[in-house]
């Protein structure tokens, strides 16, 4: 079922601001490859973080970019 007529047979349930909410959402553009990229090391520096201090932004970077240059 496309997510069009699976949202649809739940909007009988949803508040009419959840409504609007998504409306809004659907007109923002979506992320970049690169803001993509950004978000998932921002995550994984303070998700690891959180455990070990010593894993910065930095870190996560390098790490990244290690990893790229191992799978070309």
């Amino acid at each position: 079922m496309p997510d069009a007529w699976r949202l649809m047979s739940y909007a009988s349930c949803m508040s009419e601001e959840l409504k609007r909410l998504l409306a809004e959402v659907r007109l923002r553009p979506r992320m970049t490859d690169e803001e993509r990229e950004n978000q998932a090391r921002d995550f994984a520096a303070g998700n690891v973080g959180i455990e070990e201090p010593r894993v910065t932004r930095a870190v996560v970077d390098e790490a990244a970019r290690r990893q790229v240059g191992q799978t070309r």
